[in-house]
């Protein structure tokens, strides 16, 4: 999010001890918090964070996440017999396309390296359940408007900016996490670079991101029902 002008840097990559990091402050945060709008705040922090890194998105792309369809295959998936994940329905714009049009993302539930995407998922969608929330976008203000990116970004670069004073064999004290992070490609980098360092091949990486430049291609090529897509994905 540069404004006119700025010097246009690159942004840098968060690393899985980083985001370990984020998340057990979040845990930290979450257990003392004493009010329930305090609670669902932290739990859609460690969903949005989460997402971003399992799933290699940018923020903006993980504003895009639909509570409804999360609601609606959260339990089949996270608790499936051969793979526990949770599903990520991403809303797309196609051009030319009417009805629903969704990008359904799935991540591991329960990495191997302790990530628990499918435990805040299921404390933010009852806490947003308790308030009568069952559809809509899965971010939202409280006057029921969509959340941007630029809207969650500040307090998570805070959160970083913390994890750099505490760990600074984490993040190098020379560098300004305000200027040289942010929430558009740092999870996406970093995700990117965890999973070739774990073996996986560019070819996966590139297929994991195919779907973006179909959405950006506007592409007629998506046209399965809801249903449909989810049982794709499963089979994939």
């Amino acid at each position: 999010y540069k404004r006119m002008g700025d010097e246009v840097r690159q942004d840098l990559a968060v690393s899985l001890e980083v985001i370990h990091k984020l998340v057990e402050g979040l845990e930290e945060d979450y257990k003392s918090a004493r009010d329930v709008k305090g609670r669902e705040k932290l739990a859609d922090l460690a969903v949005f964070v989460l997402a971003a890194f399992l799933a290699g998105l940018r923020g903006g792309e993980v504003t895009k996440l639909i509570l409804g369809e999360v609601r609606r295959v959260f339990e089949e998936s996270r608790y499936h017999h051969k793979r526990p994940h949770v599903v990520l329905p991403l809303r797309g714009r196609f051009k030319g396309e009417t009805g629903e049009t969704y990008h359904m993302i799935a991540v591991s539930a329960d990495t191997n390296s302790g990530l628990r995407i499918g435990e805040w998922m299921k404390i933010g969608v009852e806490l947003k359940e308790r308030r009568g929330l069952a559809k809509g976008y899965y971010f939202m203000d409280k006057r029921g408007q969509k959340l941007e990116a630029c809207d969650i970004e500040p307090e998570i670069l805070d959160r970083i900016e913390r994890i750099q004073t505490r760990y600074p064999n984490l993040i190098r004290a020379s560098i300004n996490v305000h200027e040289e992070y942010g929430v558009s490609r740092s999870f996406r980098r970093g995700s990117n670079s965890e999973a070739q360092n774990r073996g996986v091949s560019e070819a996966e990486i590139e297929r994991n991101n195919r779907w973006r430049k179909v959405d950006r291609a506007g592409s007629r090529k998506v046209k399965l029902r809801i249903r449909d897509h989810y049982t794709d994905i499963l089979v994939a």
